[in-house]
């Protein structure tokens, strides 16, 4: 039930909220203001100019890392990226975290870990699907890479089960006690794009684990310098729009909801 309230609940605060809510209350209140705002949020949320500032935003200037930089850790973990159900008798579609899986793969290769780590994104509204963790093993393995090397979590819908399921799983590898038997943190290596990077690690970090992060995925340009087509509306901006804001505020919820438990604890 939870990751259909994640899901909604931040509607009101979207762009395509605010657009629906302030039409629907222009039309019933019959307030002019109220529809001229919906029009105004709505071509703003649909330039590329404020799409592309959003996502570098919620980015947080992360680049790229090369493999060889990154650093030696108990086990390299690739998060789902949202895959979904495609038209195949194989049910699941893997390709949209592609991207997610190859650094993964790049990272064991490289000698970074000896576990590659899958986590099993799954959403109850495809229950036909398979968990994404699976497909993306087959994947990996047809990549050359040993199964013994890989592992996946159970089903997870959200990144704060992501945490938990491999925080259980490492637990269980004996990943988090040292040699002595005494408690240490795990350290990960966690694949993710730059726009979930920063949600991930707090909720690694939350649930006992060392993060290094290696950030894939990029949709903002290298070198953005704006143009007079980026001053013109574009569905696909609007939806940049939507899911940078969407971290964005999600980061702040989790800020504020992290100070206050802390202010009261």
């Amino acid at each position: 039930m939870d990751i259909y309230l994640y899901k909604i609940a931040p509607l009101p605060c979207m762009p395509t909220g605010v657009v629906l809510l302030s039409l629907l209350f222009g039309l019933l209140l019959r307030r002019r203001w109220l529809i001229g705002w919906a029009l105004l949020v709505f071509w703003l949320a649909s330039l590329p100019v404020v799409s592309e500032s959003l996502a570098r935003a919620a980015a947080l200037g992360d680049m790229r890392q090369l493999v060889g930089d990154a650093p030696a850790v108990d086990a390299i973990v690739v998060l789902s990226g949202g895959g979904s159900v495609a038209p195949a008798p194989d049910r699941v579609d893997a390709w949209r975290g592609t991207d997610r899986v190859l650094a993964g793969v790049a990272l064991y290769r490289a000698g970074k870990a000896r576990w590659l780590m899958f986590t099993g994104g799954w959403v109850p509204w495809q229950p036909d699907a398979v968990p994404e963790g699976d497909a993306n093993m087959v994947y990996a393995r047809s990549l050359g890479l040993p199964s013994e090397a890989m592992l996946t979590t159970g089903r997870v819908a959200h990144t704060g089960q992501e945490a938990e399921a491999v925080s259980a799983r490492l637990a269980e590898m004996g990943l988090a006690k040292g040699a002595d038997g005494a408690p240490r943190r795990p350290h990960v290596l966690v694949v993710t794009s730059p726009d979930h990077m920063e949600r991930a690690r707090f909720f690694f970090s939350q649930a006992g684990m060392d993060v290094s992060p290696f950030v894939v995925g990029f949709h903002e340009r290298a070198a953005y310098v704006p143009t007079m087509l980026d001053f013109v509306p574009r569905a696909s901006a609007f939806a940049q729009t939507e899911g940078a804001w969407r971290e964005l505020c999600g980061r702040w919820i989790f800020r504020l909801g992290h100070g206050f438990l802390n202010f009261t604890r």
